[in-house]
């Protein structure tokens, strides 16, 4: 069986992961887009997603370009 790998960002990805963690479909690997700056402060925050693998235990996976030739060696 192939590992799953999910890839998502937004809050909508991460109530969908959550949903996950607890299917026989647990991906094994999590791939978001890195941290970024945001909000009035321009904070570092991370997106929804990898807020919800860490708090799941997910391997994470945060890359700029999902296409780039190392991501998809990953």
């Amino acid at each position: 069986m192939n590992p799953t790998v999910f890839l998502g960002t937004s809050e909508f990805a991460a109530s969908v992961l959550r949903r996950l963690a607890h299917s026989p479909h647990r991906p094994a690997l999590v791939v978001t887009r890195p941290d970024s700056r945001r909000g009035r402060g321009l904070k570092t925050t991370p997106p929804p997603a990898a807020d919800a693998a860490r708090e799941l235990g997910f391997e994470l996976f945060q890359t700029p370009d999902v296409n780039d030739t190392g991501s998809l060696e990953r």
